[in-house]
């Protein structure tokens, strides 16, 4: 555990906007999506994986307000695991499809190529990686070119997994 630092209040509703800017949007527009009458032209599996990310995105608001429900009630000490979350096997491929699928709603016009190797799996808290996740791809959309897709690549590096998420934008300044 490391101790609290004070932060301005306009530092934390900065942070706490941010993360749940993505989620929101995602699940605003599957909800949208779902009130329209049709003919839309979305078959009733369209329908059943557009609930899918509804549900995911709403879960992860959840645990987002949960995070800042425990953070209030005790702001002196910020535990690293976030209150000893249960972390779980995860399946590289699976998260980055679902973590692309959910972008990709709510951004039409986004085109991410994925690449994974097969069989990556790892231990983790999916709710924060996939929050690391829309937060990347967020990124790389909003300063990358929308003429060309967003590279999200993962592979086995040893005994590590390296993930990158690419785009052809201008980069960072030196």
């Amino acid at each position: 555990m490391t101790e609290y630092r004070e932060q301005p209040l306009a530092d934390v509703l900065s942070m706490a906007s941010h993360e749940f800017a993505q989620p929101l949007m995602v699940a605003r527009v599957c909800a949208k999506i779902l009130a329209e009458p049709p003919p839309l032209g979305y078959s009733e599996h369209d329908k059943s994986e557009i609930c899918e990310i509804l549900v995911r995105n709403l879960t992860q608001l959840q645990s987002l307000v949960e995070d800042f429900r425990v953070f209030a009630h005790e702001p002196s000490v910020v535990d690293p695991d976030l209150g000893g979350r249960e972390k779980e096997l995860v399946v590289m491929a699976e998260v980055l499809q679902r973590a692309a699928s959910d972008f990709v709603i709510a951004h039409p016009g986004c085109l991410i190529d994925l690449a994974c190797e097969r069989d990556l799996e790892f231990t983790a808290d999916v709710a924060r990686f996939r929050q690391v996740l829309s937060n990347l791809l967020a990124n790389a959309d909003k300063f990358g070119s929308h003429s060309s897709p967003i590279q999200l690549d993962a592979r086995s590096e040893g005994e590590r997994i390296l993930l990158s998420v690419q785009n052809d934008g201008a980069g960072f300044p030196q």
